[in-house]
C-alpha cells in the first residue's frame, strides 16, 4: 500500500542508479564499457523530460577481485540514494555479493555474468540478467559453427584463451 506514495514522492526528486563494474584493473575493458551505455541511457532518459532525473553512482569491483565487488555491494546497501543496481559484471561477482544486495532490497541486473546457476530461483526477485546463461551459450555457438560455418559433429575447434577471466 505504500508502493504510489513512494513512486509519486520519487518523481520529484533525483534517484541515484549504481554502476557496479570494473572500472578499473585486468577486466577494465568491459567495465569501462557498461559505465559508459549506462552514462549514456542517463543522460538521454534526463535529456527526455521525464521524471524522475536519475543520476550515476560508480563502483568500481576491479574483477576478478571478488572483496571488491562484495564491498561495493556494502556501500550501495547502505547508500539510501541508491535505488537499483546495473552490474556487478562477473559470476562469482553476482554470487558473492548477493547477501548485500538483498538485505538492502536492492534490485541489481547484470549484463555479463552468466554462471547458469545464478538464476536457479535462489536470488528470485533481487537478481536479473539480459544475456543468455553458459548452458545456453555454447549450444548455441555449437549449433552456428554446424550450421553455418561447415563444422561437422566430432570435429575438433580451437578456442581461443585471451588471458581474461571470461575466458574460463
Amino acid at each position: 500500500t505504500a508502493a504510489p506514495a513512494a513512486s509519486s514522492a520519487a518523481c520529484g526528486k533525483t534517484m541515484s542508479i549504481g554502476v557496479a563494474a570494473p572500472i578499473t584493473g585486468a577486466a577494465s575493458s568491459i567495465g569501462v564499457q557498461q559505465l559508459h551505455w549506462a552514462q549514456f541511457a542517463v543522460s538521454k532518459w534526463n535529456k527526455s523530460g521525464a521524471r524522475p532525473k536519475f543520476k550515476i553512482v560508480q563502483g568500481d569491483t576491479q574483477l576478478p577481485n571478488v572483496a571488491e565487488a562484495i564491498k561495493v555491494a556494502k556501500t550501495f546497501a547502505s547508500d539510501k540514494r541508491v535505488w537499483v543496481v546495473a552490474g556487478p559484471a562477473g559470476s562469482q561477482e553476482v554470487q558473492d555479493s548477493f547477501a548485500s544486495y538483498k538485505a538492502a532490497g536492492l534490485a541489481f541486473i547484470s549484463g555479463s555474468a552468466t554462471r547458469t546457476s545464478l538464476t536457479d530461483g535462489s536470488r528470485k526477485g533481487y537478481f536479473f540478467r539480459v544475456v543468455p546463461n553458459d548452458g545456453v551459450q555454447a549450444p548455441t555457438a555449437a549449433a552456428y559453427m554446424m550450421s553455418k560455418l561447415g563444422a561437422k559433429k566430432g570435429a575438433t575447434v580451437m578456442v581461443v584463451d585471451d588471458q581474461e577471466s571470461y575466458s574460463t
